[in-house]
Order: structure tokens, then sequence, then C-alpha cells
């Protein structure tokens, strides 16, 4: 029988010698070698190795999840919380504050006839929906019903925290929610002042920190007048802060006069 010297490869029709060179080597095949040239076979089972790795990958995946579903539960509430730029444990000490319920409505996070854990509640003119929050402006954790409820009521009234609602009501228990947050902020911003002056007169900076203060509590005036009161109450009940302000009553006493 004569061994024709070129052979057309029935993957992709191209004609090619009939040499181990182009073909593999085959002897259950005519002539001993494969009717797929080298490249043809090369291709193919490149491509049927990798969907085979990426069914196995996809079933061990399942199965691995499925055994350990608890690590990998743990594992996605780290990656959420930090979008929040918070962790588990911030998270935890939180829902420990709250005594485990939701800070609206004092209730559990029952969405749907399930329960869920409660969501993380921030402040939006802070942070936008996309990069989530910054870790700063976390204001608590909140059921579902009332974080939805709370995003649209701060959307439809802009000056919520002055707003005025029927005491007892939920509208009522989410403006002071607002209130108390912006509240929080405030003193802490103050307070930081009021420690950056005592390093500033350690230092040397400065002569008197009575300035520094006033001017502080000026603009905090000015920003939010009604927490004005309760900033001089939680710097009474603070005995470090309250030996740093020698003069700091007479000067409250003189800003609320004027």
């Amino acid at each position: 029988m004569e061994i024709p010297k070129e052979r057309e490869c029935t993957k992709c029709g191209e004609v090619k010698p009939l040499t181990s060179e182009h073909f593999y080597p085959q002897p259950a095949y005519k002539y001993g070698l494969t009717r797929w040239c080298r490249a043809c076979r090369s291709k193919n089972a490149t491509k049927i190795n990798k969907e085979e790795r990426d069914q196995y990958r996809a079933e061990w995946a399942q199965d691995d999840r499925s055994s350990k579903i608890d690590k990998y539960r743990l594992r996605e509430f780290a990656r959420e919380m930090k979008k929040y730029g918070s962790t588990i444990d911030g998270y935890r000490d939180k829902l420990v504050e709250q005594d485990g319920v939701c800070a609206l409505c004092r209730h559990l996070s029952y969405h749907r006839g399930k329960l869920q854990r409660l969501q993380v509640d921030h402040n939006h003119d802070c942070c936008d929906l996309k990069t989530k929050s910054c870790g700063k402006c976390l204001r608590g954790l909140l059921c579902a019903d009332c974080n939805i409820k709370l995003s649209y009521f701060e959307r439809f009234l802009s000056n919520a925290e002055s707003a005025i609602f029927k005491p007892g009501t939920w509208e009522n228990q989410a403006v002071g929610y607002i209130n108390n947050y912006k509240m929080r902020k405030a003193v802490a911003a103050v307070e930081k002042d009021i420690a950056q002056v005592g390093r500033d007169m350690a230092e040397g900076k400065i002569p008197d920190m009575h300035t520094r203060v006033t001017k502080a509590f000026a603009g905090l005036k000015e920003r939010r007048p009604s927490f004005a009161a309760a900033f001089y109450a939680s710097v009474k009940r603070n005995n470090s802060l309250l030996s740093k302000l020698s003069r700091f009553d007479k000067e409250t006493q003189r800003c609320s006069t004027s």
C-alpha cells in the first residue's frame, strides 16, 4: 500500500505533509498518524483542560463553602464592614451599646418574616453610596425597616433635625436620633480643639487657651444653637476638661446672653 505524502486535517481543513512533525503518531489511525494536525490537537486539548479545571474549581468551591459556611459568612461580614470603614469588633461594640436592638424602634430586625442582622447606618451627606462610608460618619445600627424609612425621611425632609413631631411617634424618635449624632460630632470637634489647645500650651505656642476655647464654643453656638447647652453640660461632667476651663463658665453666660 502506497503511503501518501500529504494529508488534509479534518479539523482545520489544511493540507500538511503526512509526517510525525505535523501529525501525532497513533497506531489506531490509518498510516499510524492522527487525522487532526498537531496544532489542532494541542489547541483542543488546552480548551478541554481549561474547561475541566474550571468545572473542578467551581465544584470544589461549592463543596468547601457548604462544609465551612461559618468561615465564609465571617469573611463576607468582615469585607462588608471594611466598606463602612469599620471592623467586626466595632460592629459588636456598637451592638452591645444598643442592647442588641435597633437604635430607633428598639426591636430586632425582622424583614419579610426573617430575622436579619442589624444594618449599619451612616451619614450620606458625608459619604456617597459607592464608597459606602469613611468610618467617621457611622451613626448606629438599624433594622431593615427603619433604615429604609430613615433614608426617605431625610431625603424628603431637608431640615429633619429642626422638625417637630408628636412625642412617642417614629418620626420624633428619628429626629432625636439624627440630633444625637450631630451633637456627638459637634462635641467631639470642640473637645478635639480643646485638647489641641492644651498641647499648644504645654509647648508654649500660645499664652492662653481661653481665646481658642471661646472661638470653638462660638462656632458651635452659631452652627447648632440647640447643642450649646448640651455641650456645656457634657463639659461639666468631664473633670479633665473642666480643669482646663477656669473662665469658660463666665464666657458661656456672656455668649448665651449676647
